[in-house]
């Protein structure tokens, strides 16, 4: 194409790129150096893009280039049901969250057409359950079926190899697990079971150990049959039903980590604990369990180890402490952000149908997000936890 290239955009579709990317007005006036009324009346009115122009603004609302030449926006499966419960967030998303939804959408439809071209099963194989279930009993049904005991999960050596383990177990249920970077002030993970296979989707920006936590609170999400958007908050209670159902997943996520029987196994003092005893408590239940320290007071909570004015206290002090603990990763190798990124089951199917002739070495690259020369690395990975 000459430099001279002309694109002609309709409003619709260039508000739709934008919106759809998570990117305010002036965000993307700046991306084609323009100011932000000239951008905006663009929207209204419609407008020719330079060449320059639209690969800026493809680029940056992760678009391919041919989306400008749409006569209308193409349809959009709507989000999923906000449960969240932070302040003057309903309803509004930041950019990586949206991105991050985007890009979920579209391994699911990827996995699925995967899934049914190698006759993979992609229905997991649990039975829903109702918010008016027992959160516990259901916690132990599920841990039964995915056959993690105690002490398995006691004897892994850290809270890294207990996320690796539990994505595993999710997965041999038909479940994509994925994470991307989000902030956690926005969400902390999202579920989608409009459609199979179900996906679950964590902050990679987030602590492991609440990862952790997400994931399982997640998978409430897809058993109640009630897929959203979610940034758990353990302080939270409400009539409202989104609440509800996100104080039930809570509790389901806290039974299914550290069971009411296994708090017996800790050292504890006399109760209600307080200061050091508590502490003592948080300590050992986090290291042993390889949850949060956040989590271990939410299980001693609902145990009645815990008062609800310490539990409020030391909560507000451990987020004030992981507050100032967040720091950002430091680069991570091509091969090992695909497979942390796009999980092992997703990985797996596409180089299966790689190998069976189904999709091109291009499809493999397009859908996994590396480039070719890291394949021997990502198959030497999974072999090995194969073996």
């Amino acid at each position: 194409m000459g430099r001279n290239v002309k694109i002609p955009v309709s409003p619709q579709v260039l508000k739709w790129a934008r919106e759809t990317s998570g990117a305010t007005v002036e965000d993307a006036a700046k991306r084609v150096k323009v100011p932000a009324l000239t951008f905006a009346r663009w929207e209204n009115q419609g407008t020719t893009l330079s060449l320059t122009q639209a690969r800026a603004l493809a680029a940056y609302f992760k678009r391919p280039l041919a989306a400008f030449l749409l006569p209308e926006p193409p349809p959009e499966r709507p989000l999923p049901r906000d449960f969240r419960t932070l302040p003057n967030r309903q309803g509004q998303l930041e950019r990586e969250t949206r991105l991050a939804l985007r890009k979920a959408r579209r391994l699911q439809t990827v996995a699925r057409e995967l899934m049914q071209s190698l006759e993979r099963e992609t229905t997991p194989p649990f039975a829903g359950v109702k918010p008016s279930d027992d959160p516990a009993t259901v916690a132990g049904r599920e841990r039964d079926r995915l056959g993690v005991s105690l002490d398995q999960q006691q004897d892994w050596q850290d809270e890294w190899e207990a996320f690796r383990e539990w994505r595993a177990a999710i997965e041999r249920q038909n479940i994509l697990t994925l994470q991307f970077p989000m902030s956690v002030d926005d969400v902390r993970g999202f579920s989608l079971g409009d459609e199979e296979p179900y996906v679950i989707t964590v902050s990679s920006s987030d602590a492991v150990r609440a990862r952790i936590f997400t994931l399982f609170h997640e998978y409430g999400h897809l058993l109640l049959h009630s897929a959203g958007i979610c940034a758990p908050r353990f302080e939270a209670s409400s009539q409202r039903q989104e609440l509800q159902i996100e104080q039930w997943c809570n509790r389901f996520a806290g039974e299914f980590l550290v069971p009411r029987l296994a708090l017996q196994s800790l050292s504890l003092g006399r109760v209600p604990l307080e200061g050091q005893s508590l502490a003592d408590a948080l300590s050992e239940g986090a290291r042993r369990f390889k949850v949060s320290e956040a989590v271990m007071l939410f299980r001693l909570l609902h145990a009645g180890l815990v008062s609800r004015a310490r539990f409020r206290e030391t909560l507000a002090d451990i987020q004030a402490r992981d507050h100032r603990a967040r720091r950002k990763g430091g680069p991570i190798r091509p091969a090992r952000k695909c497979l942390a990124e796009n999980g092992v089951l997703f990985s797996s199917l596409v180089l299966e149908a790689r190998n069976r002739g189904v999709i091109t070495y291009a499809d493999v690259s397009d859908f996994l997000s590396v480039r070719l020369k890291h394949l021997p690395e990502i198959e030497s990975s999974l072999m090995a936890r194969a073996a």
